[in-house]
């Protein structure tokens, strides 16, 4: 063969080669899961915000703003990846930056992104109308709730009073973690910290801080002084958890799930919870906590706690 014509072959399976070379950069695509905050899509000089469902090729750019995250599902790698990289970057340059993505199995990731798209015109709900979920039905076989109430009840590392609620509250009470997570209560007011006591009625928000290597589902239990229980930051309509996910040491501000301080003269606790499972957080709710079965597997929980009196 003449130089000519291996030249001209060379050229001809150059260019069969282009689309495919062009598709496999430009055609992997990504499902946003969830997205806390103010999270944009970047077209050119325009931006749009990122909403869950959207499906989002490898060299899309899209910006976070601080505070601010998006957590993105592979289907092809069955992998899971959560950022809150500040600044505008292509979704592969996201998905690069996180060091530890989460594996799901097949199965499990089928499943929640069929929720994803069934759910898709829902809304978030309360946590009091989650007792009873799809998602936990799901996770029943391997997570259940007794064994993450358990977890937090045996957090407690000093002197029981008593009962475990006025435990949890006590001030003196020393409590175990198993993940470095904390928050803070920010002024819907000042955009402030609040530094243990304000003036009842008042709007608030929380900063949660996840400082582990792995991204945490996170929620916030409230007891009051009678040791009346809530939660105070709702799940996904799919309920599977997807809106809770801070980041692996990431921060991030829950400023669209506000809450308001009691009238009433209170010292008000706060729990954060925080698991590498989804799980129901709605046990927290039951009337009276008790260990139940203690003898079932552990389950790691992060925990942080403040006080904060409403006057």
């Amino acid at each position: 063969m003449t130089k000519n014509k291996k030249y001209l072959l060379f050229v001809f399976v150059m260019v069969l080669l282009i689309p495919f070379t062009v598709s496999a950069a430009k055609g992997h695509v990504y499902i946003v899961y969830s997205v806390i905050g103010d999270v944009y899509k970047i077209n050119g000089g325009t931006k749009s915000k990122l909403s869950a469902c959207t499906q989002l090729e490898a060299a899309q750019n899209v910006q976070i703003p601080k505070g601010c995250a998006v957590t993105l599902l592979d289907r092809e790698s069955n992998k899971m990846y959560s950022s809150c990289k500040i600044g505008t970057n292509t979704v592969s340059n996201l998905v690069e930056s996180v060091a530890n993505p989460k594996s799901l199995s097949s199965q499990y990731m089928g499943y929640i992104v069929k929720l994803l798209f069934e759910q898709k015109k829902s809304k978030d709900i309360h946590p009091n109308a989650y007792m009873q979920s799809t998602a936990t039905s799901y996770r029943s076989a391997t997570n259940n709730d007794s064994t993450f109430l358990n977890a937090v009840l045996k957090s407690i590392r000093s002197s029981f009073n008593s009962n475990y609620e006025q435990t949890l509250r006590g001030k003196g009470t020393v409590l175990s973690t198993s993940y470095n997570v904390n928050f803070d209560i920010i002024s819907c007011v000042t955009g402030m910290p609040v530094a243990g006591r304000i003036s009842g009625g008042e709007s608030c928000y929380f900063r949660i801080r996840n400082k582990s290597n792995t991204p945490l589902y996170c929620n916030v239990l409230n007891i009051d002084s009678l040791s009346n229980k809530s939660l105070l930051l709702p799940i996904d309509s799919a309920m599977t958890c997807s809106n809770l996910i801070v980041p692996s040491d990431g921060e991030v501000d829950f400023k669209s799930e506000p809450f308001v301080f009691s009238t009433a003269k209170s010292l008000e606790t706060f729990l954060l919870l925080a698991t590498e499972e989804p799980v129901n957080f709605s046990v927290l709710l039951v009337k009276k906590y008790e260990i139940i079965n203690s003898n079932k597997s552990e389950m790691p929980v992060g925990i942080f706690r403040k006080f904060v009196y409403s006057e």
